[in-house]
């Protein structure tokens, strides 16, 4: 536990010298087991940024899940929000890999979206997500992840990276079934003259019923 405590504090600190905005996400989501293989889910999230003070963005987002095996599992998904006040869309199917051995978790996300606004052509990306877990007791889950952003026919390229994302995080479990977990991500956009860098906190409380 002291080794992902310290990966969080390190985490905090960059962001004190890599930019003056401090952004905020906070959502809730719920799940319910529709079967032993598929879940339905709902999130709400907002996006706060001018140091959490001024709301940036919000969406909802329902996804259906099913696992095929142990190991792999499809996720189909919608969200629907606005982003600098401009309404957008968005779809996904995302395919997770996990393998798990003991208190330890391996997973790897690939995940194709495709975003609507209603004054751009729609845009495609995908996704590859890489992450492990570490649950020491049934209370606490610690966890650090790794994503690349890929645009599919950008205007430069058929095939751009056009950013990255790290992330840390922690989640407590109230009972069986609420949760509250807490996150911080650093991103940085790639394939741009001047990238610009992002560190996020993040917070949110699940439910399943």
């Amino acid at each position: 536990m002291r080794f992902w405590m310290t990966v969080l504090c390190v985490l905090l600190s960059l962001s004190g010298y890599s930019q003056k905005d401090a952004e905020l996400w906070a959502g809730i989501s719920a799940e319910k087991e529709l079967s032993k293989k598929s879940v339905f889910g709902l999130a709400l999230e907002s996006r706060f940024n001018d140091n959490a003070t001024r709301l940036d963005n919000y969406f909802v987002a329902p996804e259906f899940s099913y696992e095929f095996t142990d190991f792999y599992e499809v996720t189909a998904g919608y969200r629907f929000g606005k982003w600098l006040d401009i309404a957008q869309q968005r779809v996904q199917l995302d395919q997770t890999f996990t393998y798990e051995k003991l208190r330890h978790t391996y997973f790897f996300r690939l995940r194709w979206q495709r975003t609507f606004e209603r004054t751009e052509l729609p845009s495609d990306k995908v996704r590859f997500k890489a992450g492990y877990r570490f649950e020491p007791n049934s209370s606490w889950r610690f966890g650090i992840s790794f994503e690349q952003f890929n645009a599919i026919y950008n205007y430069k390229s058929n095939w751009l990276n056009d950013e990255l994302r790290f992330t840390a995080d922690v989640r407590y479990s109230i009972n069986k079934s609420q949760d509250i977990s807490l996150f911080y991500r650093y991103e940085i956009d790639q394939s741009v003259s001047y990238p610009e860098m992002r560190f996020i906190l993040g917070c949110s409380y699940d439910i399943e019923f």
